[in-house]
Protein backbone atom coordinates (compact mmCIF):
# COMPACT_ATOMS: atom_id res chain seq x y z
CA UNK A 1 0.00 0.00 0.00
CA UNK A 2 1.50 3.72 -1.13
CA UNK A 3 0.93 6.81 1.15
CA UNK A 4 -2.22 9.23 0.44
CA UNK A 5 -1.80 11.03 -2.73
CA UNK A 6 0.97 8.33 -4.56
CA UNK A 7 -0.60 8.52 -8.29
CA UNK A 8 -0.96 4.44 -8.71
CA UNK A 9 -2.93 4.90 -11.52
CA UNK A 10 -0.53 7.45 -13.22
CA UNK A 11 0.64 5.84 -16.71
CA UNK A 12 2.06 7.35 -19.89
CA UNK A 13 0.37 5.24 -23.24
CA UNK A 14 2.52 4.74 -26.04
CA UNK A 15 0.46 4.26 -29.65
CA UNK A 16 1.10 3.49 -32.76
CA UNK A 17 2.39 6.50 -34.66
CA UNK A 18 0.23 5.47 -37.70
CA UNK A 19 -3.24 5.70 -35.55
CA UNK A 20 -2.31 8.82 -33.76
CA UNK A 21 -4.49 11.98 -34.72
CA UNK A 22 -1.47 14.30 -33.72
CA UNK A 23 0.55 12.71 -37.08
CA UNK A 24 -0.61 14.77 -39.58
CA UNK A 25 -0.05 17.73 -37.44
CA UNK A 26 3.29 16.48 -36.60
CA UNK A 27 4.21 15.72 -40.23
CA UNK A 28 2.87 19.41 -41.55
CA UNK A 29 4.93 21.38 -38.85
CA UNK A 30 7.60 19.08 -38.69
CA UNK A 31 10.12 21.67 -38.49
CA UNK A 32 8.60 23.25 -35.99
CA UNK A 33 8.18 20.64 -33.31
CA UNK A 34 11.37 19.45 -31.02
CA UNK A 35 12.34 16.37 -31.46
CA UNK A 36 12.49 14.25 -28.33
CA UNK A 37 12.86 10.77 -29.74
CA UNK A 38 15.78 9.70 -28.12
CA UNK A 39 15.59 6.71 -26.07
CA UNK A 40 16.26 7.46 -23.26
CA UNK A 41 14.19 10.88 -24.10
CA UNK A 42 16.64 13.02 -21.50
CA UNK A 43 18.00 13.38 -18.04
CA UNK A 44 16.17 14.21 -15.04
CA UNK A 45 17.19 15.51 -11.95
CA UNK A 46 15.20 16.10 -8.96
CA UNK A 47 16.42 18.17 -5.56
CA UNK A 48 13.96 16.92 -3.12
CA UNK A 49 14.30 19.41 -0.01
CA UNK A 50 12.31 18.30 3.07
CA UNK A 51 14.41 19.08 6.08
CA UNK A 52 15.49 22.13 6.92
CA UNK A 53 17.54 23.80 10.15
CA UNK A 54 15.41 26.35 10.07
CA UNK A 55 12.73 26.22 8.53
CA UNK A 56 9.13 23.63 8.91
CA UNK A 57 9.56 20.14 7.36
CA UNK A 58 7.89 20.15 4.32
CA UNK A 59 5.16 17.81 4.49
CA UNK A 60 3.93 15.85 1.64
CA UNK A 61 7.28 16.03 -0.65
CA UNK A 62 7.97 12.75 -0.61
CA UNK A 63 4.82 12.34 -2.47
CA UNK A 64 5.52 14.98 -4.70
CA UNK A 65 8.44 13.34 -5.46
CA UNK A 66 7.27 9.59 -6.04
CA UNK A 67 4.93 11.03 -8.69
CA UNK A 68 7.24 12.98 -10.69
CA UNK A 69 9.53 10.03 -10.42
CA UNK A 70 7.36 7.62 -11.94
CA UNK A 71 5.55 10.10 -14.06
CA UNK A 72 9.17 11.29 -15.80
CA UNK A 73 10.42 7.51 -15.79
CA UNK A 74 7.48 6.46 -17.63
CA UNK A 75 7.61 9.28 -20.18
CA UNK A 76 11.22 7.68 -20.68
CA UNK A 77 13.57 9.92 -18.87
CA UNK A 78 16.74 8.53 -16.50
CA UNK A 79 15.84 10.14 -13.28
CA UNK A 80 18.22 10.66 -10.31
CA UNK A 81 16.93 12.32 -6.88
CA UNK A 82 18.94 13.95 -5.02
CA UNK A 83 17.53 14.82 -1.32
CA UNK A 84 18.15 17.24 1.82
CA UNK A 85 21.02 19.83 -0.15
CA UNK A 86 21.98 22.92 1.18
CA UNK A 87 22.78 25.83 -1.64
CA UNK A 88 26.02 25.40 -2.24
CA UNK A 89 25.35 21.17 -3.37
CA UNK A 90 22.74 21.98 -4.97
CA UNK A 91 24.42 24.54 -7.78
CA UNK A 92 26.90 22.20 -7.34
CA UNK A 93 24.71 19.14 -8.23
CA UNK A 94 23.01 21.34 -11.28
CA UNK A 95 26.76 22.35 -12.22
CA UNK A 96 27.70 18.40 -12.19
CA UNK A 97 23.98 17.72 -14.11
CA UNK A 98 24.66 19.95 -16.59
CA UNK A 99 28.02 18.68 -17.98
CA UNK A 100 26.89 15.48 -17.61
CA UNK A 101 28.19 13.70 -21.02
CA UNK A 102 25.02 11.64 -21.37
CA UNK A 103 23.15 14.56 -22.92
CA UNK A 104 24.47 14.50 -25.73
CA UNK A 105 22.61 11.34 -26.84
CA UNK A 106 19.06 12.73 -25.50
CA UNK A 107 16.84 15.02 -26.29
CA UNK A 108 15.90 16.73 -23.63
CA UNK A 109 16.27 17.51 -20.25
CA UNK A 110 14.25 18.20 -17.05
CA UNK A 111 15.78 20.06 -13.55
CA UNK A 112 13.03 20.02 -10.46
CA UNK A 113 13.99 21.53 -7.26
CA UNK A 114 11.37 20.80 -4.24
CA UNK A 115 12.21 23.30 -1.99
CA UNK A 116 11.04 25.94 0.47
CA UNK A 117 11.58 29.07 -1.07
CA UNK A 118 9.87 32.63 -2.19
CA UNK A 119 9.20 34.04 -5.71
CA UNK A 120 13.24 34.90 -6.67
CA UNK A 121 14.82 32.31 -4.23
CA UNK A 122 15.38 28.52 -3.37
CA UNK A 123 16.39 27.57 0.01
CA UNK A 124 18.25 24.81 0.84
CA UNK A 125 18.39 22.60 3.66
CA UNK A 126 20.53 24.35 6.48
CA UNK A 127 18.69 27.80 5.80
CA UNK A 128 21.21 29.07 2.43
CA UNK A 129 19.93 30.46 -0.38
CA UNK A 130 20.22 31.43 -3.82
CA UNK A 131 17.99 33.78 -5.66
CA UNK A 132 17.16 33.04 -9.27
CA UNK A 133 17.06 36.36 -10.99
CA UNK A 134 15.93 37.29 -14.32
CA UNK A 135 19.44 38.34 -15.56
CA UNK A 136 20.93 35.05 -14.45
CA UNK A 137 18.25 33.06 -15.93
CA UNK A 138 19.70 32.65 -19.36
CA UNK A 139 23.33 31.92 -17.83
CA UNK A 140 21.58 28.46 -15.93
CA UNK A 141 20.01 27.37 -19.41
CA UNK A 142 22.94 28.20 -21.22
CA UNK A 143 24.73 25.79 -18.92
CA UNK A 144 21.99 23.23 -19.31
CA UNK A 145 21.93 23.75 -22.80
CA UNK A 146 18.52 24.63 -22.70
CA UNK A 147 18.76 28.27 -24.79
CA UNK A 148 16.89 31.02 -23.85
CA UNK A 149 13.13 31.61 -23.14
CA UNK A 150 12.25 27.99 -21.62
CA UNK A 151 12.52 28.70 -18.09
CA UNK A 152 9.36 27.36 -16.40
CA UNK A 153 8.58 27.55 -12.70
CA UNK A 154 5.69 26.81 -10.42
CA UNK A 155 5.39 28.97 -7.26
Amino acid sequence: MHPAGILEDLRVDVVDSNSCPQMDMYLRNRDLIYPNFSTPKGLCLIINNENFASMPRRHGTEIDCTNLRNLFGQMGYNVVIENDLTCKEMLSRVRTFANDPAHRLTSSAILVVLTHGERDQLLGDFGSCFYVEEKTRPKVLDTLGLGHGLFSRCF
